[in-house]
């Protein structure tokens, strides 16, 4: 199958993108179930309201995570479950709350942690649990080298051995063999699988029930494990991918917003600077922040390409960049270059 990469630096022309990719007919669209995932329910809002304009009806349009999705639909058939931050906090929390569990010696940084602050704060046990789940389900999905050597017994952070070790203490006690999870699936009679443990799993096939085209919006980078998902997940149907990149890459495409005094004052810049002459207008274009997330967006991608070329995946790109209105030819050429090749990959033609 496909994934469609389509990428932007201008979020309607995504929303326009997504409308084309959902159902056409209009009559057919206002009573189909129709989902979307995107990374955020602020993102999910501007494109409801996007859509509204554009179809009228979108009761019908549900926006939700990626986790959510697969949550779901993972639960409507076989033995395999999505270990989410939910429940992996709930089973961190046990251990906190159990004093056998923290007897080890590695783990009494943990147990003088929670003791300081069983008075004043007693919510510590689950604050601390609140962060430790993120922190594992990040380490199963961007660093699962780091996640094997834990639970090998060995160094994962050799530059912080106290924190190594009581973090790896708790990360064995959860994921370890005949530990918490264990306990859990023996419980259950379900295997719980962390989002970055997904796409090795046979089970995440075509039998799964999945939008198809799946579409997903993003602001973000895919990262290691999602980039993963979303590739094996196309093996098996179309992935459409909405990527909004906040510029081109270049710096010089914020020219034109500089001429502006107004618009200069809205460029992120440093807390502690000032607003500079313009003769120093190079300094806030230095400063801004969104030619760094669009350099971000476009090494995802390249990631992106190069991880689907491996898999024998087709990846289809569709750039759709615009430029702010009295744009330079600097800024044109460079465009260009980039709509010629935007993952800078010859054998991509969009």
């Amino acid at each position: 199958m496909t994934l469609r990469l389509f990428l932007s630096n201008d979020l309607r022309a995504l929303a326009r993108g997504l409308d084309q990719a959902l159902l056409s007919d209009p009559l057919e669209a206002a009573f189909a179930g129709l989902e979307v995932t995107v990374d955020s329910p602020h993102l999910g809002k501007f494109l409801l309201d996007a859509l509204a304009e554009a179809r009228g009806i979108v009761a019908n349009v549900r926006f939700t995570s990626l986790d959510g999705l697969l949550g779901r639909a993972l639960a409507a058939g076989g033995s395999l479950r999505l270990l989410d931050h939910g429940r992996l906090r709930s089973l961190l929390l046990a251990r906190l709350l159990d004093p056998a569990a923290l007897a080890e010696d590695a783990l009494a940084p943990v147990r003088d942690y929670l003791a300081a602050g069983a008075k004043d704060d007693p919510q510590r046990p689950y604050l601390l649990a609140t962060r430790l789940a993120a922190s594992f389900l990040g380490y199963h999905a961007e660093r699962p080298e780091q996640a094997q050597r834990w639970l090998a017994g060995e160094v994962g952070f050799s530059a912080d051995p106290e924190s190594d070790a009581w973090q790896r203490a708790l990360f064995r006690g959860v994921f370890g063999a005949g530990e918490a999870l264990d306990e859990l699936e023996r419980e259950s009679g379900q295997r719980w699988r962390a989002l970055g443990q997904l796409p090795s799993e046979p089970e995440l096939g075509a039998q799964l029930e999945l939008p198809d085209p799946l579409c997903v919006v993003t602001c973000e980078p895919l990262g290691r494990a999602r980039r993963e998902l979303l590739l094996r997940l196309a093996a098996e149907r179309e992935v459409r991918l909405f990527r909004y990149r906040p510029t081109v890459a270049f710096q010089e495409d914020l020219a034109p917003e500089l001429d502006d005094e107004a618009a200069r004052a809205r460029l992120p810049r440093r807390s502690d600077a000032q607003l500079p002459p313009p003769e120093e207008q190079e300094s806030v274009r230095e400063q801004a922040l969104l030619p760094v997330l669009g350099q971000l967006g476009l090494e995802d991608d390249q990631a992106l390409a190069a991880r689907a070329r491996e898999l024998g995946v087709a990846l289809v790109v569709e750039p759709r960049y615009s430029l702010p209105q009295g744009s330079g030819l600097l800024a044109r050429l460079q465009r260009d270059l980039l709509l010629r090749a935007p993952l800078g990959q010859a054998d991509l033609d969009p």
